[in-house]
C-alpha cells in the first residue's frame, strides 16, 4: 500500500504553536502522528534517570539536527480522502500568526513494504538449547547431524523464537523431555500449546520427539499460521 509521508516542521514557535497545529490536525480528521521536539529531547537527555541504552549518541544527534524545530510526522492514505487532508494541511503553511511561527510541509510517497519486510534482514537462524535451530522460512540453513531444524514463517503472529520467553520455553521443553526420557524410557505422548501463536513451541516439541500436539489460540490468524508452520516442518 502507498502512503503519503507528511513532515510538518514548525520553526521559531512555542508550545502554543504546537498545540494549535495539533488542534488543526484533529479538526481535519488526522488520527495519529509523531512529534519530535528538540527542547523536549534535550530535557530528556539531561535527566538523571534517562535510560542509558536509549539516550545514546543517535538521540543526541537527532536533538542537534532538530535545532529549534518541532516536527510532526504523519501518514495519509494515497486516496481521495488522504489527498483532501493533505491539501488542507498544505494550506496551513500559508497561515501567519506570532504563536504559529513558520510551517514547512514536506511530502514523499512511502510503500508499506518498506517497513513490513525490513525487519526480516535481522532475523537469522539461531540455536536454542542443545539441538534446536530456529530458522526463518526465507533463510537457508544446513543443520549439523545433531541439530533439529525448526522452520518458522511468523507472519503477524507472536513466536519468532527471538523473544526471551519463547527461547526459555524451548530450552525448558528440551530439558524436561530429556529428563522425562531418562526417567521413563520414553517421551510423553501429548503436548498442549495454549496461546500457540506461530506454533513454534508445539512444533519444537514434536521435533524433539513428542508424539502429538494440540496448538490452540483465540486469534484465527494464529491458528492459520500454526497450521502453515506445521506444514513447513513436514508435520
Amino acid at each position: 500500500m502507498i502512503w503519503q509521508e507528511v513532515k510538518l516542521c514548525l520553526t521559531a514557535t512555542s508550545s502554543v504553536g504546537a498545540e494549535m497545529l495539533t488542534a488543526e490536525l484533529v479538526r481535519l480528521g488526522v488520527s495519529g502522528w509523531q512529534v519530535q521536539s528538540a527542547q523536549e529531547l534535550r530535557a530528556y537527555l539531561q535527566a538523571e534517570d534517562a535510560p542509558f541504552d536509549y539516550a545514546d549518541a543517535g538521540l543526541r544527534a537527532q536533538a542537534a539536527a532538530l535545532d529549534n524545530l518541532i516536527m510532526f510526522t504523519l501518514y495519509l492514505a494515497d486516496d481521495e480522502q488522504g489527498q483532501q487532508q493533505l491539501s488542507a494541511i498544505q494550506q496551513l503553511a500559508e497561515r501567519t500568526d506570532a504563536n504559529w511561527g513558520q510551517l514547512d510541509v514536506l511530502v514523499r510517497q512511502r510503500s508499506s513494504e518498506e517497513w513490513e519486510d525490513n525487519w526480516k534482514q535481522y532475523y537469522k537462524p539461531f540455536k536454542v538449547g542443545q539441538r534446536l535451530v530456529v530458522c526463518p522460512s526465507w533463510e537457508k540453513y544446513q543443520p549439523a547431524a545433531d541439530e533439529l531444524l525448526l522452520m518458522i514463517e511468523p507472519g503477524g503472529s507472536f513466536g519468532t523464537g527471538q523473544h526471551q520467553t519463547t527461547r526459555l520455553c524451548l530450552e525448558l521443553l528440551e530439558q524436561y523431555l530429556t529428563e522425562y526420557q531418562q526417567q521413563h524410557g520414553c517421551l510423553p505422548e501429548k503436548l498442549l500449546d495454549l496461546g500457540c501463536g506461530t506454533g513454534i513451541l508445539s512444533i519444537g516439541g514434536l521435533l524433539l520427539g513428542v508424539n502429538s500436539a494440540a496448538a490452540v489460540d483465540i486469534e484465527e490468524h494464529s491458528a492459520h499460521a500454526a497450521a502453515e508452520n506445521a506444514a513447513l516442518n513436514d508435520i
